[in-house]
């Protein structure tokens, strides 16, 4: 079964973009768009669950690896709440384990989410290496939401870049390159040169400008 076959199916988990929420730790480049779940009916839960081979539980015990789905829902309504306020560190532990137990449909809204708060955390490289991932899951996007997600993750991919620490602009210039697609290095090395701009690093926006001449 494909991961869109089984996204379309069982309707799970609906993702839906709201307006923004305010993180307060976040930076003025901070991402836009919330996430909402649709609760699944019993119908959808039951055939979530023959989908992946196994039979529906005629308990309530579910095991901790594979919650059921209003469960993981209700979480990640936890998690929503806790990035608006502010409190990343516990966002970011729902936002985690979601990425390891979540349908493959959720997983790339969740790495952008995750990826944010690693960065508003000071652990930038990690933010970046979740949206290397989230660029690797939507390799072949198959719908409009899932190609817009891809084409923010590359601009927040370039953002995150220039805050990496002891990163000098060709070094920065050269992780994107390996990262993106030709088609997408545009706009992730203007993403770079415009937070260069608005951090007061104007010789490292020259450098990336230069590079930008010459980009595809």
């Amino acid at each position: 079964m494909t991961r869109h076959g089984s996204r379309n199916r069982s309707r799970l988990l609906l993702l839906l973009l709201l307006p923004a929420c305010s993180g307060r730790q976040m930076s003025s480049w901070s991402p836009s768009g919330s996430l909402a779940w649709d609760e699944p009916t019993p119908a959808e839960i039951e055939e979530s669950a023959a989908d992946a081979g196994t039979e529906t539980p005629a308990t309530t015990d579910v095991p901790a690896a594979a919650p059921a789905p209003e469960d993981l829902a209700a979480r990640l309504m936890d998690a929503e709440r806790l990035f608006s306020d502010g409190e990343l560190a516990g966002a970011a532990e729902i936002y985690a384990a979601a990425v390891d137990t979540g349908p493959p449909g959720l997983q790339a809204r969740v790495l952008h989410r995750l990826a944010w708060c690693e960065h508003g955390l000071g652990r930038t490289l990690a933010g970046t290496e979740r949206l290397r991932r989230l660029l690797d899951l939507l390799a072949a996007p198959a719908d409009d939401a899932e190609r817009s997600l891809r084409a923010e993750a590359v601009r927040d991919l370039g953002l995150l870049t220039a805050a990496l620490p002891d990163t000098p602009p060709e070094r920065a210039i050269g992780f994107l390159e390996a990262a993106v697609r030709a088609g997408e290095l545009r706009p992730a090395l203007g993403a770079l040169a415009d937070q260069y701009r608005a951090t007061g690093r104007l010789e490292a926006e020259r450098a990336v400008r230069e590079r930008l001449r010459g980009a595809d």
